[in-house]
């Protein structure tokens, strides 16, 4: 717009105009340039202190927090080092969490592969026995919730249920590692009337 004011005749009616509208816009491009470069700070340190929070939590034994923290919805202000962490210290916390009979794991990893592409989470990274992300482990899991689901949340289950791309084989594995699941782990574990929230520190 300044430079559009170059191009008109010096002293003429349309460059003083010109002149007066744009008098100090070039100062407020300068502050909005410095505020917009403060709330990308300011966000940066928001990310950072949410994943230090998360990772102070579940180092005093919160279950909530573990739970966020295998999600790994953590989108900055972290380091290679912490993703390497991750890797080891969710994988533990995940099959803590399966131990315990706890149905916010397995909606978790009821999360597809290109779902987890999308988002960026740390959840990719998850190295437990079951792959994060495959059609066989959504499959899994899928049949492991709907193993404690009731009414409208069971059928949705079942109709959510996707086979596509899995052999008879895959899929009675799948049943059969449901089933034992459920029984060693979940069959004392309170009844889903809907899918339970994996990270109860997020709304």
């Amino acid at each position: 717009m300044i430079a559009a004011c170059d191009a008109t005749v010096v002293d003429s009616p349309a460059h003083t105009f010109c002149k007066v509208r744009t008098a100090g816009f070039g100062e407020k491009v300068q502050t909005m340039s410095e505020q917009l470069t403060s709330c990308n700070a300011d966000s940066s340190n928001i990310e950072q202190d949410y994943f230090r929070s998360v990772a102070n939590a579940v180092k005093r034994g919160d279950h909530d927090a573990q739970l966020c923290y295998i999600e790994g919805d953590f989108k900055g202000g972290t380091s290679e080092q912490d993703v390497s962490v991750y890797q080891v210290e969710a994988s533990h916390y995940a099959n803590e969490a399966f131990e315990r009979g706890d149905w916010r794991i397995a909606t978790l990893l009821e999360t597809t592969g290109s779902s987890l592409g999308h988002s960026g989470n740390w959840l990719r990274f998850l190295s437990i026995d079951v792959p994060v992300g495959t059609r066989a482990t959504v499959y899994r899991m899928n049949r492991l919730l709907k193993l404690g689901a009731v009414g409208d949340y069971a059928a949705k289950l079942d109709r959510m249920a996707e086979r596509g791309g899995l052999s008879a084989n895959e899929v009675a594995d799948a049943d059969t590692w449901a089933l034992n699941t459920y029984q060693k782990y979940f069959v004392n574990s309170p009844r889903l009337t809907e899918a339970p929230k994996a990270c109860a520190l997020q709304d």
